[in-house]
């Protein structure tokens, strides 16, 4: 099962009226992820033992994992 913790989240986003729709999940949930998609992300200078983060919109998780 392909798993992960939300370490932040933006805003949301605006739908074509102008309206915000918010993010389904916050900072510190576990949530259940595709098999593909997200983008990868590197902090830092990008070398070896850079953090590395992969980026999700919030129609692509699958779901929110509780227990």
């Amino acid at each position: 099962m392909n798993e992960g913790a939300v370490i932040a989240v933006g805003p949301g986003r605006r739908s074509l009226t102008g309206d915000l729709i918010p993010v389904g999940v916050k900072a510190g949930d576990k949530v259940l992820l595709p098999e593909f998609g997200g983008v990868p992300v590197k902090l830092g200078d990008g070398g070896v033992d850079a953090p590395e983060y992969v980026v999700y919109r919030d129609e692509e998780l699958l779901g929110v994992l509780t227990g």
